[in-house]
């Protein structure tokens, strides 16, 4: 989230930069990405527990022992389904922010409105012989 929120900093710092238009895909890109691997290790952390589990049923360890056991009687205080949502709701933020948002328009310099680009009366001689 601080990443997305970086680059989110940053492409609002480049007023000039015609990348925006492709900078702002950043952060939706990299959600996607590091859910992915988010969603990865939990697989792979299944299958090392799903084999831990063959070997403490194999040596027939006493109830309640062995990790599997443990983790498995109190699994209710680490499921981490939280995790998936927060990595698809960070994603849809960003994927919705970077089409909704019309950056190129916001970051787009002012033009002078034209009440001021006329003479200045209110100025001095010397503020004149400047301008």
């Amino acid at each position: 989230m601080a990443g997305s929120g970086a680059i989110w900093a940053f492409i609002l710092t480049q007023a000039s930069s015609d990348a925006v238009p492709y900078l702002k895909w950043i952060p939706a890109l990299m959600s996607l990405v590091l859910g992915l691997k988010s969603y990865l290790l939990t697989k792979s952390l299944s299958e090392a527990f799903d084999h831990l589990s063959e070997l403490e049923d194999h040596f027939a360890l006493p109830p309640q022992k062995g990790w599997v056991h443990y983790f498995t009687e109190r699994s209710a205080k680490y499921k981490r389904r939280w995790r998936s949502g927060f990595w698809i709701g960070l994603a849809s933020v960003n994927i919705a922010v970077a089409i909704t948002i019309p950056f190129t328009a916001i970051l787009s310099p002012a033009t002078p409105e034209p009440e001021n680009l006329g003479p200045h009366p209110q100025l001095t001689f010397a503020q004149k012989s400047i301008l």
